[in-house]
């Protein structure tokens, strides 16, 4: 921004005029972008940072001829490495903070797509919409649940005097939602570090290395994957079945979301044969890429789910 202009009070700018939205012309493509309340933008610092924040309301200060923006911050995972929860923040993973602060409208000039594109990732899913490894998303938004002041110093009784000083006062951040955690050791999911496997029966996540742990004696899954991926009529065919026997997996390779869409789909159509003696339709393989084709030649690892064990169900993972 070439202006910098006196960051207005809450009331001044509550008595500006509102708009809806804000048409921004681009300096490096010459494009109109329009920009709504409740949109995600991209905020540029007077450092050329880029700043991810959500805009709440649209301003005009008419005698300055300028435009103000109240937004709401968005914090990533280096913001947040000193709260509890900072561990399970993925590297393109955004949290809604309860910071808001007012902007001018210029810091949006430069940036060239317009609003931000961030996906909201339900983490208690099999499944969602896909995450790509530079894709900005979202789950959890943020609340203050504390404010305490640290004290340093030395407490020296002089005169029934206390010499204390308050050195900083530390904001104690809790999430505003729910946290899925594996049963096995009540942790969280970050999907830059961890692998988790998916239970179809009781729709539970799991931590891989929690589930490495379980006892040795269940060793003989593997004849009773293809007993529950078979039908009796043997229509199957190889390539279907072989998609069954991949585990429902996410995290480190792959991804975000992970690979529960495609899985889920051919369970689907398995269900579905399985009930009508069936064959497989023309169609079934729309929903695979080459990359489950790949993961299906692969050997795994099965394992009890240990919830559903508990309720005398046999399922595999």
């Amino acid at each position: 921004m070439e202006d910098n202009y006196p960051i207005p009070s809450n009331a001044d700018f509550e008595r500006m005029p509102s708009s809806p939205m804000l048409q921004v012309r681009s300096e490096i493509t010459g494009r109109i972008y329009t920009f709504n309340i409740g949109d995600n933008v991209v905020v540029i610092s007077t450092s050329d940072e880029e700043w991810h924040a959500r805009l709440l309301d649209i301003r005009h200060d008419k005698v300055e001829d300028v435009v103000w923006l109240r937004v709401q911050w968005f914090h990533n995972a280096t913001d947040l490495r000193n709260q509890r929860f900072g561990r399970y923040i993925g590297s393109q993973e955004l949290v809604l903070s309860h910071d808001v602060d007012l902007v001018e409208a210029g810091c949006l000039e430069h940036y060239t797509p317009g609003k931000e594109r961030i996906l909201m990732f339900d983490e208690g899913a099999a499944f969602g919409p896909a995450i790509g490894p530079t894709q900005r998303y979202m789950r959890w938004s943020m609340k203050v649940k504390d404010v305490r002041t640290i004290w340093s110093g030395h407490a020296r009784r002089r005169k029934a005097i206390y010499e204390i000083e308050a050195s900083h006062t530390h904001i104690f951040l809790v999430i505003q939602g729910s946290v899925t955690k594996c049963p096995g050791c009540d942790k969280g999911y970050n999907p830059d570090r961890d692998l988790q496997r998916f239970c179809r029966s009781c729709e539970t996540w799991y931590h891989v290395e929690c589930l490495e742990r379980l006892p040795a004696s269940m060793s003989g899954i593997p004849a009773q994957v293809e007993v529950q991926t078979s039908l009796p009529h043997g229509r199957l065919g190889a390539d279907l079945q072989s998609i069954l026997h991949i585990p429902i997996q996410r995290g480190c390779g792959y991804g975000v979301v992970g690979n529960g869409k495609a899985i889920l789909h051919v369970w689907g159509v398995f269900e579905e044969m399985r009930g009508q003696d069936t064959s497989p339709p023309p169609c079934w393989q729309d929903a695979v890429d080459p990359d489950m084709l790949r993961q299906s030649q692969d050997a795994h690892e099965y394992y009890y789910c240990m919830v559903c064990s508990k309720d005398g169900i046999d399922s595999f993972m």
